[in-house]
């Protein structure tokens, strides 16, 4: 018998988009699969329209449970999955229709790769022909592509996730090694899990092959949207990466690259125009900042922040150490996007 893969969708009011994604998972050329919808408390109607997709394919099943987050969601999908292979996709995403078939097929003639990903592409919900290389207007690349584990992954892991969640075939064991999501790390808890396998040894592989893409929608619900709790979470997870890590990784930990995760913080405090939490940051980053012009730096913008914009400090932050901090003013909010690392 073929190998069955586990599709797992946590699902939050994604009803006008479930049957979609169910869709899109009967559409694919592999079909030794069960898909596990894991209801995270919705208020719509996806509890109805599940169970009508598991009543016409037993491969459905439909779990509920209390809001709890996708990390929660994901880990009740991965306690009731039966497949050897573990496939994540959210309920707002697609993937491509061989993306199971040939991650399969990879995996079962290569018994020391744990874990196989293929690349992303972006599209605006409306257009799922569109294949843009990122959510941000300059639609730039930026998945590193790497293979192998320990400090291979990890001098990236350290500053940026390295792939969309719906980009992996993982085996199940990955997790009976290195445990569940980190349910506290929502919405950033695959970037950590993937610290933590790379870290415990778990082989990852790059495996370009045609109909195998990962497909993110563009939305304006999407929780990659929320871009202060996207830099909540990514202060959490470089706390718990210093904690975890044994110390042939430490090297790895860079305090500058804690600082500069502070420092989106402040930049999306200001934009939320919460000061005194900005400032909070940018003082914490000028505490873990070990370069000194950078540490003068984050201190003088800590100050400026009591009557800056978010705007004026992103510009400063992301420039060489210069006077010109001082002439820091007020002007009016402008919109801020993107969560890459500010420039050292």
């Amino acid at each position: 018998m073929a190998p069955l893969v586990t599709v797992i969708v946590p699902a939050y009011n994604y009803g006008h988009l479930i049957s979609q994604t169910i869709g899109n998972v009967q559409n694919q050329t592999y079909e030794e699969w069960e898909c596990i919808v894991v209801d995270d408390g919705s208020t719509d109607h996806t509890k109805a329209l599940v169970s009508e997709y598991a009543n016409r394919d037993p491969r459905i099943r439909y779990i509920c449970q209390t809001n709890q987050k996708q990390a929660a969601a994901k880990n009740n999908g991965i306690r009731n999955s039966l497949g050897k292979y573990i496939q994540f996709l959210d309920a707002d995403d697609l993937i491509e229709s061989e993306k199971l078939a040939r991650q399969v097929e990879y995996l079962e003639s290569h018994d020391a790769v744990d874990i196989a990903y293929g690349q992303v592409r972006y599209f605006h919900d409306g257009s799922p022909r569109q294949r843009l290389y990122s959510m941000f207007p300059e639609n730039a690349e930026w998945m590193p592509k790497l293979s192998g584990t320990g400090a291979a992954l990890l001098h990236f892991l350290k500053s940026e996730n390295m792939m969309a969640v719906n980009c992996p075939l993982l085996r199940k064991s990955v997790f009976e090694r290195v445990g569940l999501f980190d349910e506290n790390l929502s919405p950033l808890e695959d970037w950590e899990m993937w610290i933590r396998a790379a870290a415990g040894g778990q082989y990852f592989q790059f495996v370009d092959r045609p109909g195998c893409l990962a497909l993110v929608r563009v939305h304006e619900t999407s929780s990659s949207r929320d871009k202060f709790s996207m830099c909540a979470a990514r202060v959490l997870v470089r706390r718990k990466l210093e904690r975890f890590l044994t110390p042939q990784f430490l090297p790895y930990v860079d305090r500058s690259v804690r600082a500069s995760a502070e420092v989106h913080f402040a930049i999306e405090a200001l934009a939320d125009h919460r000061r005194l939490a900005a400032m909070w940051k940018l003082l914490r980053a000028g505490f873990f900042e070990p370069r000194l012009k950078s540490r003068a730096k984050w201190l003088a913008l800590c100050a400026a922040a009591s009557f800056t914009n978010d705007r004026h400090v992103r510009k400063y932050a992301k420039s060489p150490w210069t006077k010109r901090v001082r002439s820091l003013h007020p002007t009016e909010r402008s919109e801020s996007y993107g969560l890459s690392l500010l420039s050292k």
